[in-house]
């Protein structure tokens, strides 16, 4: 009970409108839900059905009544919201993940920016939930109280990047990123086209760079509808642009590139 009324005093914090006490105590805030599909709907890319109804979907699939609050850094917080098991059969996303929609807000309660975050255990079985404080420990820089792999999409379905943590440290991020070349189409017009790669960086138990791969995930071009699943997930959310990871509004969450926090030097 008491973690309860925690809860909803913190979630009252990032509500510009006085928050509404509820008769059961354990409805969600408004306000707060209002905020969150608002700004779900602006993220909707134009004339990409096959994203706006991933957008559509995770907007009908979210647990509000868990929602809670991490603290980020620099005044802006974490808001993690749970997304029901539904949601991945839906999407044929893999069962043994916990699925979060995560979000950054400010001082006033502003969206900022977010993702959906995957996370798959280690250890198959173990407890399908997600530490306190993980995400902020997450980036931050410091040690976790879970080991396995994050995997970070935009909120219309896009693959972003990774991190893999084994003893509570970081062993290896791994980051979605394009190749430029061209390609002639069949009305003899030179489309541009993107090799989109999954590069991987392995570090030791000290944090420094040891290796790096390179792994081809597929091409996706001009004029793509991006109707199919597995190219839905490289397809840039814009009209034109690879989008290259940060260049889309609302692509980016957390931090802009995340390849900055990390380096072979303490």
């Amino acid at each position: 009970m008491r973690q309860l009324i925690f809860i909803t005093l913190m979630l009252c914090t990032i509500s510009i409108t006085s928050c509404k006490k509820e008769s059961s105590g354990d409805h969600p805030n408004e306000e707060v839900m209002l905020r969150i599909n608002n700004w779900l709907d602006s993220q909707k890319p134009v004339n990409k059905p096959y994203k706006t109804e991933y957008i559509d979907l995770l907007k009908e699939n979210i647990e509000p009544v868990n929602i809670r609050i991490e603290n980020l850094g620099n005044g802006e917080k974490f808001l993690i919201v749970p997304v029901k098991e539904k949601f991945k059969t839906l999407k044929k996303l893999e069962m043994n993940s916990v699925i979060n929609l995560l979000l950054v807000i400010d001082e006033a309660g502003k969206i900022r920016r977010g993702n959906v975050c995957q996370y798959f255990p280690k250890q198959q079985g173990s407890a399908q939930t997600i530490p306190v404080n993980t995400f902020y420990k997450l980036y931050n820089n410091k040690e976790l109280d879970c080991d396995g792999s994050f995997r970070f999409l935009s909120v219309t379905g896009r693959r972003l990047y990774q991190y893999d943590y084994e003893s509570g440290k970081l062993k290896s991020m791994g980051i979605v990123k394009p190749k430029t070349n061209s390609a002639d189409n069949a009305a003899g017009r030179i489309n541009t086209c993107w090799e989109w790669y999954y590069v991987t960086t392995y570090f030791n138990s000290d944090g420094e760079i040891i290796d790096e791969t390179w792994q081809y995930l597929g091409t996706t071009c001009d004029g793509d509808d991006c109707q199919d699943q597995n190219n839905a997930m490289l397809c840039p959310d814009s009209e034109t642009g690879s989008g290259g990871g940060t260049g889309d509004s609302g692509e980016a969450c957390c931090v802009n590139d995340p390849n900055i926090q990390f380096t072979s030097e303490q």
